[in-house]
């Protein structure tokens, strides 16, 4: 049997990331599978296995992507198709009516769309919703990364329960543990007491690092062997270096960009403090819990609740509330939590547990 996984542009976003997770499984329970991309799979996150195949879909036009999967879906023949955006369903809907295709096809909701509707300018939000409305109960199937996201869907979309499914992104594998193994340079895990926080993600405005630094001011003051690091890279970083220059933090907090292996430096990290805005399902929660790293998260949404079993696993605190954030990491770090307990806890999102959850909803697993 044969699977296809579209996985778009491979800029190593967490689409890309999920993927690769999602085809290294699907081999390793005997299946073919194709990934389409529309670039090549180099800066995927993660390592593919010997035997995945790859279809470059070249050009962002959708004409011409459309032609291409048209010919795929004619000559390859998969068994199920796995879409992860609204633009690149819609093409693959329209390419199977165009060869009379039985491939069935899925897609993955990666949030509530409502939410993301709602960001949208009027003019926008109307187009976007009148296709949702369209394509979408076309697939065969729609799988949710979270409760919340399912009924939202269901919501917005007034589907019956039985076209959709709610199965957990794959967060992570094996891998993870073998890449935390590896060395970091950084001067922060070498300096004798000091307590590391760290943050990842993209330096932009959904992230909200400015609270996090600002909370980390306050926490700072009260305990001077903290320090905070911030992988990640974006158009804010002007802003963040200017707001760490006005609260006198040089040397106490660091910004080295973006590292292709930020597990390592979870793995060493006293603390992962999560301080968006808005996240369905903020994937660094999980990786942190799995290697055993306390975090504290901002509600900012469902996901983080979900993760953290409401509060069980870690600390949770409003959007934008600094003091109240300084507090959950103070807390954190003076009381940290059982480490065997938060790796339980990150289980369920282990690719092992998440692949045969997908063969059953795409019909190629007894359910």
């Amino acid at each position: 049997m044969k699977i296809a996984i579209y996985v778009g542009p491979t800029n190593g976003g967490s689409v890309a990331r999920i993927s690769t997770y999602l085809a290294n499984g699907f081999l390793k329970e005997g299946l073919e599978v194709d990934l389409l991309v529309r670039r090549t799979k180099e800066n995927l996150i993660g390592d593919l296995a010997p035997g995945i195949r790859t279809l470059d879909l070249g050009s962002s036009n959708a004409a011409i992507q459309l032609a291409k999967l048209a010919w795929y879906l004619r000559r390859k023949r998969p068994q199920a198709l796995i879409t992860h955006r609204i633009r690149e369903n819609t093409l693959c809907l329209r390419a199977r009516d165009l060869v009379a295709g039985k491939t069935r096809i899925f897609s993955v909701i990666h949030g509530p769309m409502s939410v993301k509707l709602k960001n949208l300018r009027p003019s926008k939000r109307k187009r976007r919703l009148k296709d949702l409305q369209k394509y979408y109960p076309l697939n065969d199937g729609l799988i949710a990364i979270s409760r919340a996201t399912a009924e939202d869907t269901r919501d917005l979309l007034r589907l019956s329960p039985e076209k959709i499914w709610t199965i957990p992104n794959p967060a992570f594998d094996d891998t993870l543990f073998h890449l935390a193994q590896e060395p970091v340079d950084h001067p922060f895990f070498s300096q004798p007491g000091v307590k590391v926080i760290l943050g990842v993600g993209r330096l932009e405005k959904e992230k909200d690092f400015p609270t996090l630094i600002k909370a980390f001011s306050i926490l700072v003051s009260q305990d001077r062997s903290c320090r905070l690091l911030i992988l990640g890279e974006g158009s804010l970083r002007p802003q963040l270096e200017g707001l760490i220059r006005e609260l006198d933090l040089q040397g106490l907090i660091d910004m080295p960009g973006f590292v292709k292996n930020p597990y390592a430096y979870m793995k060493r990290a006293h603390l992962v403090a999560l301080s968006s805005t808005w996240d369905a399902l903020p994937t660094v929660l999980i990786e942190a819990l799995a290697l055993g790293t306390p975090v504290v998260s901002t509600s900012c949404g469902p996901g983080p609740e979900e993760i953290l079993e409401q509060g069980r696993l870690g600390m949770l605190v409003p959007p934008k509330e600094v003091e109240a954030l300084a507090r959950a990491m103070e807390a954190s770090l003076s009381s940290p939590p059982d480490r065997e307990a938060l790796r339980s806890g990150a289980m369920r999102y282990h690719a092992s547990r998440v692949i045969p959850l997908y063969l059953r909803t795409l019909g190629l697993a007894e359910r």
